[in-house]
């Protein structure tokens, strides 16, 4: 009989290739073996209707299928790919707590970064009551009773989330140091190679200034010459970067109008708040000239 582990799942979203690595890599560094998933390989979806971005309704769906999915006698661990893991993770699945989550803030469903559910303790009603509701409710719930991470096990998990903080992006982010002494490591230990992070490099997906930076063995971005982080000047984040669909609207001189679906109109809170009691209003005044005459 095989023992289940403990599991992380991270929403690998618009996530380079060499960051995976480099995650794969500090989850590997535990005392304890956890077993990693990353959202692109559940093949996960998400309701049409929700109308978001992908990249915003992919990370509430990992979470939403997180819950969904326990399990028994483990616990599952939610991560935002766009972390640095600085500690022996493992460690965060042995603080005892009451409620069925754990998190190191208190925020509504949709804003929570690490999430760590305890699937023994798991209502089912709750699954009942989010998968009731439309996004705007589940991305607003905030009835998860969360409890917070110990100080010390929260140091272990830094937050990225800020396009400007991540070192695949910028040679300014804060914690630049510390992910590229994980890059060289995972290079060493062959969790990572130099085609990856060219195939990034060549994706857009990281910045340029990295090859030279790993070709001069520079882990401190701050210091890099002037040549160096002049090569990141046309860089663009993939998040912020123009799709070739929308170039071509930009640059098109041909705006077709969209066209009006009714039923989506009708079943649109536009409708019912803005719009019905408006032609009710003109209903009402057209009848009361028909009646007057």
């Amino acid at each position: 009989m095989t023992s289940t582990l403990n599991r992380v799942l991270i929403n690998d979203r618009y996530l380079p290739e060499t960051q995976k690595c480099v995650l794969k890599y500090a989850i590997a560094q535990n005392n304890h073996k956890l077993e990693l998933i990353f959202t692109s390989d559940l093949d996960l979806d998400y309701p049409k209707h929700w109308q978001v971005k992908p990249e915003v309704a992919f990370s509430l769906a990992a979470k939403l299928w997180a819950i969904a999915n326990p399990q028994k006698s483990e616990k599952t661990l939610y991560l935002d790919g766009n972390c640095l893991i600085n500690g022996d993770l493992s460690l965060v699945f042995h603080q005892s707590s009451q409620s069925i989550f754990l998190s190191t803030q208190i925020a509504s469903l949709a804003k929570l970064t690490f999430l760590m559910i305890d699937g023994d303790k798991l209502d089912r009603n709750l699954l009942i009551q989010l998968s009731c509701q439309d996004y705007s409710q589940i991305a607003d719930f905030e009835d998860l009773n969360c409890h917070l991470l110990q100080p010390d096990l929260t140091a272990m998990v830094i937050d990225c989330i800020s396009i400007g903080d991540r070192p695949w992006y910028s040679i300014f982010a804060p914690q630049g140091r510390v992910w590229m002494a994980q890059v060289k490591t995972a290079i060493e230990q062959e969790y990572l190679s130099l085609d990856c992070i060219e195939r990034d490099i060549n994706r857009g997906w990281l910045r340029p200034s990295l090859r030279e930076q790993l070709k001069a063995g520079i882990e401190d971005s701050f210091v890099l010459t002037p040549e160096i982080a002049a090569l990141d000047e046309c860089f663009t984040p993939p998040e912020l970067a123009v799709t070739p669909a929308q170039l071509q609207v930009i640059t098109s001189t041909i705006f077709p109008l969209p066209k009006r679906i009714w039923s989506r109109v009708i079943f649109s809170g536009y409708f019912w708040e803005i719009e019905f009691p408006q032609r009710k209003l003109q209903v009402q005044r057209l009848l009361e000239k028909i009646w007057h005459t």
